[in-house]
């Protein structure tokens, strides 16, 4: 067994809701006694209806167990884990021959089997969402450095139309002539992050929010670049509470570092981001205004 082994509980609303709090504090307690591995909370996993959820990281596997409860922890730590002092193992084995049938209970499933490869999500239950260490080590920011090092405003522009992206949002419509439109409008210019979700049972960009918010700072920090716009804003719903914390937990970290914010990228780029909460579904578009 690898010393080297993460243990991902999701964090995100789905599973706070179902009770991944208490898990999440099994398995830290688990792993310390261990004296080795390491707890991690990680967003949304995708699987909302069988949350809580624990992943298991090992040696390129991962290995994925549902419904978990904070009592089945120990022994799905146990099969994972070999304690570094000799007499937490024995103490160990004497627990798992005490408990095999809740051991048994605890079966876990290759992660990935038959899953779409995901693009906007990819992240979503990989990474620590509040941590931009994390976001960084998975590419995060890359994109935005390389546009304000490398091209101008028109270039990203037009890299945009020729990608063929488009809006999400029922219409389609194409996000490179959405972003040319507004270059072309008089300063200032503003760009806007729609995190509403007037829909009923919609929860996409609760989701990303909450467990991938580096991704939604990084893109509309592209869009107002793109646009030449200095300021920003978050529209997120009050009733999302985690989202509108993690939000604002990335933007002060990406200022933090100097990637956001007055001459942020070496003085490259300018601009502030916050976010707004609202309370109902009304949105407000205005001229010289990208939302996206």
């Amino acid at each position: 067994m690898s010393a080297a082994v993460e243990f991902r509980v999701g964090l995100a609303s789905c599973g706070v809701a179902n009770g991944a709090r208490p898990v999440h504090q099994a398995v830290e307690r688990a792993v310390r006694e261990a004296g080795r591995g390491t707890a991690k909370a990680v967003g949304c996993g995708g699987m909302c209806h069988r949350e809580p959820l624990l992943e298991v990281v090992e040696d390129g596997r991962s290995v994925l167990y549902t419904r978990v409860t904070p009592e089945a922890v120990p022994a799905i730590v146990r099969r994972h884990l070999r304690p570094r002092r000799l007499s937490t193992r024995v103490r160990w084995l004497a627990d798992s021959l005490r408990d095999d049938g809740a051991s048994r209970e605890a079966e876990g499933v290759e992660a990935g089997t038959g899953t779409a490869p995901r693009v906007v999500l990819e992240n979503c239950g990989r990474l620590d969402p509040s941590s931009l260490d994390d976001a960084l080590a998975l590419g995060a920011y890359e994109a935005l450095r390389s546009a304000a090092a490398d091209l101008t405003p028109d270039a990203v522009v037009e890299r945009i139309s020729a990608s063929g992206l488009r809006g999400r949002g029922g219409a389609g419509f194409p996000t490179g002539r959405k972003w040319a439109l507004a270059r072309r409008q008089p300063a200032p210019r503003y760009v806007i992050a729609n995190g509403d979700e007037g829909d009923p049972g919609a929860f996409m960009d609760r989701l990303v929010l909450e467990s991938d918010p580096h991704r939604v700072v990084e893109g509309l920090a592209l869009a107002a670049f793109a646009v030449g716009a200095e300021e920003g804003f978050f529209y997120v719903r009050a009733e999302y509470p985690l989202a509108v914390r993690r939000v604002r937990e990335a933007i002060r970290q990406a200022e933090e570092r100097g990637l956001l914010g007055e001459g942020a990228l070496g003085g490259r780029l300018r601009l502030r981001l916050e976010v707004r909460e609202g309370a109902g579904a009304a949105r407000l578009i205005t001229k010289g205004a990208v939302p996206t």
